[in-house]
């Protein structure tokens, strides 16, 4: 296992492409990719991506959890807004360059949605507390950087959500030797948890995160972590074949596939076949749905 790292305090540049179709100069670590697992045991042997035809489930035991039509739609809806959370930092990394994110030397970012759009602010330590020295706001084809003189201090919900971020990172431990990310999303209503995604992000554009992610809930003041939960069994990383544009695995953790695999089919382009105890499902972006036996045996 490794210390959850964040990718913002040592920036190198990469280029990644967005759905949006702007061409991504983003930061992080640099680090040498696990691609090639050893002493596999059994488990994640049953895991490991293949690029042919996903493996069969076995059938549900009697009284086995089903997958739910609004389970899969809150799943499509926490992969789509993962993804565009992820996007909407990254795109700001560029655009704080330019308006002195060097020169600032913030300590992180949270990513606050905002109207339609989201506003991406870069966060220093100033006397009064945590404040934003940088702000980006981006909607759509829309993209305002702007270095803020004085800072503004974080207050209300955007200081818990800095809170929670540090607190994540600070202890929680992870499964990839790679640079993660994390988003951060608010309670949807008074009393309720916050949730930290921790995203892991390879170094190279032609790999695949296919593991590694890990969804966090803390008290609704950001002071405690209830719980970890590792949306797979270990750090699954493998090269994208441009030949073959579908993955198909094995996934035990639930009766239907994770928000992180909607997630990283929307960021990496790629296709999932995810066989569960309730069936084989197909995630093509934010398409997320159970294939009938008929599909099944045409594939």
């Amino acid at each position: 296992m490794h210390r959850a790292a964040s990718n913002h305090r040592v920036i190198t540049r990469w280029m990644l492409s967005c759905v949006f179709g702007f061409a991504l100069i983003v930061s992080a670590h640099a680090r040498q990719a696990e691609l090639e697992a050893t002493d596999v045991d059994e488990a994640e042997a049953a895991q490991a991506p293949s690029e042919t035809v996903p493996p069969r489930p076995a059938e549900p035991e009697p009284g086995a959890p089903l997958a739910r039509n609004d389970d899969l739609a809150f799943v499509r809806r926490r992969g789509v807004e993962l993804y565009e959370r992820h996007q909407a930092s990254l795109l700001a990394l560029d655009a704080a360059q330019e308006v002195g994110l060097d020169e600032n030397a913030p300590d992180g970012w949270i990513t606050v949605q905002e109207g339609s759009g989201y506003r991406v602010r870069f966060i220093a330590q100033c006397e009064e507390g945590p404040c934003s020295v940088i702000d980006v706001f981006i909607d759509n084809d829309r993209l305002n950087a702007q270095a803020l003189y004085p800072p503004a201090i974080l207050k209300d919900e955007q200081a818990l959500a800095w809170r929670a971020k540090e607190l994540v990172f600070a202890t929680q431990t992870v499964m990839c030797d790679t640079p993660y990310n994390a988003v951060v999303l608010p309670p949807q209503e008074d009393g309720e948890e916050w949730t930290v995604y921790l995203i892991a992000q390879p170094d190279e554009a032609d790999v695949v995160a296919v593991g590694g992610h890990v969804r966090v809930f803390l008290d609704p003041v950001s002071d405690t972590v209830y719980r970890a939960e590792d949306l797979s069994t270990s750090c699954l990383l493998t090269r994208r074949n441009p030949d073959q544009p579908s993955i198909g695995l094995a996934y035990a953790q639930s009766p239907m596939p994770a928000e992180t695999h909607v997630f990283t089919s929307l960021l990496d382009q790629v296709v999932f076949y995810v066989g569960t105890g309730a069936g084989v499902f197909l995630v093509n972006g934010d398409e997320v749905r159970l294939m009938s036996e008929q599909e099944q045996a045409g594939m």
